[in-house]
């Protein structure tokens, strides 16, 4: 039986990156859930996985035009000097902050007429009607009221602090295993040129291990690290300074459900190291879009969810 409605619940870029491909199948129509800022420049890499997503999604080039493809990619040692490795290809990696992919998802989406974004809209309520019956979210306004919006499936895309998630299994619900070590991701305005940097290094250290990337063609740089777990937000910044002195390039000193599904950040708190974190989202994205259109064209009943799901 063809689907009718999709529900994606978030408009960042891993509910775009369905909603898109999705809205050209005739079945998508994805809600807002909260006003996401636009001038963040996290998740910058995207990897070949990622690259081919944007390809069916139809934007890679328009990803290309706007970002920039580094030199390569190395890992080294302290103490040592750097082995690289080279991208290839069309699906090699392409650097684009976040906020940027954003705008391109956002017109790609609001010129197909079978897909709708809503701002400035909240869920504030969600259930379902058995399995294949209808899933609904009830979406509050921002000037006041609500609308309700039904379909076969209501998909999570809200990031970290999922409605959708917290709604279905409580409050910060993650099964699994979650490494205990918090990863810190930073943007540095400094030229590593003078040492023998690449645009991506990863350095293993069993203490000091971390990344350094450029992400902007102007020299902004990306430093991801990893420190103890436990510290809050107010105590990592105060451990900054010490932590680039360490191990940075020239030591600076501190001077300078049935119905529901889930994907990206909303279903796993994916480690965002070396462009993983969103990467693990498209990877969702691009499994769940399968799934959905294998169900939409008869190629596959429901339980194929159960395995985009891991049960």
């Amino acid at each position: 039986m063809p689907l009718s409605m999709i529900i994606i619940v978030g408009a960042g870029p891993s509910g775009l990156l369905l909603a898109l491909p999705l809205a050209r199948a005739n079945i998508c129509h994805p809600p807002r859930a909260n006003s996401i800022p636009r001038h963040r420049t996290r998740a910058s890499h995207h990897t070949t996985e990622s690259c081919i997503e944007f390809g069916r999604a139809g934007i890679l080039d328009d990803v290309r035009a706007e970002g920039f493809t580094p030199d390569g990619v190395s890992w080294r040692r302290l103490d040592e000097k750097k082995t690289r490795m080279e991208g290839e290809g069309r699906y090699k990696i392409v650097l684009l902050p976040l906020h940027r992919l954003d705008k391109i998802l956002e017109s790609r989406v609001l010129e197909q007429s079978s897909a709708e974004i809503k701002y400035g809209c909240k869920v504030v309520e969600l259930g379902e009607e058995g399995r294949r019956g209808k899933a609904w979210v009830r979406a509050g306004k921002e000037g006041g009221g609500s609308e309700l919006v039904e379909g076969e499936y209501v998909v999570g895309c809200d990031e970290a602090n999922s409605t959708v998630r917290r709604r279905l299994f409580g409050e910060m619900v993650f099964p699994g295993f979650t490494w205990n070590e918090q990863i810190v991701a930073t943007n540095v305005d400094c030229n590593f040129g003078p040492y023998d940097c690449d645009d991506s290094l990863f350095f293993v250290h069993s203490e000091h291990w971390h990344m350094v990337a450029r992400i902007q063609t102007d020299g902004f740089c990306r430093v991801t690290y990893g420190d103890v777990g436990g510290f809050t937000y107010e105590q990592l910044k105060e451990r900054q300074p010490g932590r680039f002195q360490a191990f940075l390039p020239g030591n600076p000193n501190a001077g300078q459900s049935a119905g529901f599904l889930l994907a990206a950040d909303a279903a796993h708190l994916c480690n965002p190291f070396g462009g993983m974190g969103f990467t693990g989202g498209i990877a969702d994205v691009g499994s769940l879009y399968d799934s959905l259109v294998g169900i939409h064209t008869g190629q596959a009943d429901d339980s194929i969810l159960d395995k985009y799901g891991g049960v």
